[in-house]
């Protein structure tokens, strides 16, 4: 008889786990031999190896190999993967010419092969322009066939005489089907006030500390772009300069601001590693060409 369930059931017991496994055992000895297993686990190798359409006698025979590998072991996988590479219909050429036999391709290998059959569109060109703003508006030459949130890979050539922006992943808003505009990196945006030669700018997380030198583009108002030696950090967001002219204005202004990667130092020379480039802020058409992916 069997153990009590009660004692099957207490992990205490000495005799637990040889009852669970002894089970455990049976169910998969039920299972390993029930008359479906033989012809399901074949077809599903012949599917793989040879084609996926295999014929009821060659799934028979290969199941007869799996039942008995010949000397009365059932499940021999030696003798099924060779049941099934040397039989007839896996070894002949009589089948090539039939419609069912091979073997079909997985979903996403039919849709990768037929976008590998058309070559990628051509780079495009066109020209940009930026106003001492982040705001870069390109016009391309021909329509573009972007929409607004797409990422472009781009890079450009300046002719102005100036650096060019870098060579980047930008995010796109679309204008008009020629024109749209990506923002420039390695900047970031505030706004300024200026009372008689001191000029309070507002950018939240400059970064700066007192002594600090930032070139500063005021891109609005007239304030003077150039060198500045940061008098007084106000808080995170503040920070005040001073200017050798005397007035009265407002407006928004730029600060470059590169992320370095990291450095190396040897001996007294420290390498930095940015990303992008430094860009002085001036107007200046020039030629640009993306690379489009």
């Amino acid at each position: 008889m069997p153990p009590a369930l009660g004692n099957a059931a207490n992990s205490g017991l000495t005799n637990f786990d040889f009852y669970c496994s002894q089970d455990l055992q049976q169910a998969l000895n039920n299972i390993f031999n029930n008359s479906s297993v033989g012809p399901f686990i074949c077809r599903e190798l012949i599917q793989r190896l040879v084609t996926s359409n295999p014929s009821r006698g060659y799934v028979y025979r290969v199941t007869q190999a799996f039942n008995d590998n010949g000397s009365g072991v059932r499940g021999d996988l030696r003798a099924v993967i060779k049941a099934i590479l040397l039989d007839y219909e896996a070894r002949s050429t009589d089948l090539l010419s039939q419609p069912s036999f091979g073997k079909q391709r997985e979903p996403m290998l039919k849709v990768t092969a037929t976008a590998r059959a058309f070559p990628s569109p051509a780079n495009l060109s066109g020209t940009y322009a930026e106003t001492g703003t982040q705001t870069i508006t390109v016009t391309s030459a021909q329509p573009h066939r972007l929409n607004t949130g797409d990422t472009l890979a781009m890079s450009f050539a300046d002719t102005s005489g100036n650096p060019a922006p870098p060579a980047n992943n930008y995010s796109v808003t679309v204008t008009n089907p020629n024109i749209f505009s990506i923002t420039a990196p390695n900047l970031v945006s505030g706004t300024y006030v200026q009372t008689n030669n001191v000029i309070t700018v507002t950018i939240s997380g400059h970064g700066l500390s007192s002594n600090n030198a930032a070139y500063l583009a005021f891109t609005t108002g007239g304030a003077a772009s150039g060198l500045y030696l940061i008098a007084n950090v106000i808080s995170s967001s503040q920070f005040v300069v001073s200017t050798p002219d005397f007035a009265a204005r407002s407006g928004s202004c730029l600060l470059p601001r590169i992320a370095a990667a990291g450095f190396t130092q040897a001996t007294t020379t420290v390498t930095v590693s940015c990303v992008g480039r430094m860009r002085w802020l001036r107007t200046r058409p020039s030629i640009f060409q993306p690379a489009w992916r």
